[in-house]
């Protein structure tokens, strides 16, 4: 996939959307034509059988015809495995990273910046194998970690919050057999803003944090369970004086 594709992020939420405002129709379309290519093979095999059978029951296949519709349906078998490992949900993913980015561009401030990656290059890929096993029957199954949206931003009230959407895919001789997909969060606050003595990051000793991991709609980005666990853990935090800083994620 073009080196595009793999979006790396350093500057204010709203040039940040400006830019991939201009690359959303591209990704658009490399999608469909992702969909197209994963779809030709099957279509290919199911055209090939049914010349086989057509032909038994006409008695039309003589010659070398057998012998090339099973060399057709051979590698149309090979090439649907290999399309099954070309990137799925470029478009849901993009548009699940712009609907955050968007969404928390004013809770940002003037001055705030977004640090991170947007990577639509899929999970099938060699530097995101996990873990390797064998079946009880043998066959090799690879264990995939795609963390395709990875983002700290500096939040209007000082707070820094990170976020990371990942997809988990399973895959056993060459065919996906299952998939996960996961949101991770970690609001770290400001002290001189909210109290932080009450607030411990789950699974660590980092006082004056809150984190969060839980399972969101497989391959869509699930945007909404997103922010709703982000207002969540807003909520939770106590400021220090009357009058809290906005800056709270809405």
């Amino acid at each position: 996939m073009a080196k595009n594709y793999i979006v790396e992020m350093a500057d204010h939420p709203k040039a940040i959307l400006e830019a991939l405002d201009q690359m959303r129709e591209d990704v658009r379309r490399y999608d469909r034509s992702q969909r197209i290519i994963r779809r030709i093979p099957a279509i290919v095999i199911v055209l090939a059988i049914l010349a086989l059978v057509a032909g038994f029951f006409l008695d039309a296949l003589t010659g070398p015809w057998p012998y090339v519709l099973g060399g057709v349906i051979f590698l149309s078998f090979f090439l649907f495995g290999a399309s099954q490992a070309r990137p799925k949900n470029v478009q849901s993913h993009f548009e699940a990273a712009y609907q955050l980015l968007h969404t928390l561009r004013d809770d940002t401030g003037r001055r705030g910046r977004v640090v991170g990656t947007l990577d639509l290059t899929g999970a099938r890929q060699k530097g995101k194998l996990a873990r390797t096993a064998r079946s009880g029957g043998g066959k090799n199954k690879q264990y995939y970690r795609d963390p395709w949206f990875r983002v700290k931003i500096k939040l209007a009230d000082g707070n820094l919050l990170r976020l990371t959407l990942e997809d988990k895919v399973k895959v056993k001789s060459g065919s996906e057999v299952g998939s996960q997909s996961l949101a991770k969060t970690k609001l770290v606050a400001n002290p001189q803003v909210y109290q932080t003595d009450n607030l411990v990051a789950a699974g660590t000793t980092e006082q004056g944090a809150i984190a969060s991991a839980f399972a969101i709609a497989k391959d869509t980005g699930d945007v909404q369970t997103v922010l709703s666990r982000l207002k969540m853990d807003y909520g939770r935090l106590k400021p220090l004086g009357p009058n809290p800083v906005s800056g709270q994620p809405t």
